[in-house]
């Protein structure tokens, strides 16, 4: 898939840009196609970037996730 392609510009929903980039390239797209295509980012992300997860995370938006990692850690801490 060529992403710098105009159907997968902007600021619409990830998944709804994906889709419409897929199908414009003569691509089917499914559930399973999505979930795979999710897997294939997170994977890569996770290759690149372990040792500095900051690095990926859109601040603005990373609000939950850090609320996520306090609460989980206070668990943890908890026993």
């Amino acid at each position: 898939m060529d992403l710098k392609a105009r159907d997968f510009r902007g600021n619409g929903k990830w998944s709804n840009r994906m889709k419409k980039t897929f199908l414009a390239q003569g691509s089917k797209w499914t559930d399973s196609v999505e979930r795979d295509v999710k897997l294939l980012v997170a994977e890569c992300i996770a290759r690149r970037n372990t040792k500095n997860v900051e690095s990926i995370l859109i601040k603005e938006k990373a609000g939950f996730l850090n609320g996520l990692v306090t609460a989980l850690e206070r668990m943890l801490a908890e026993g």
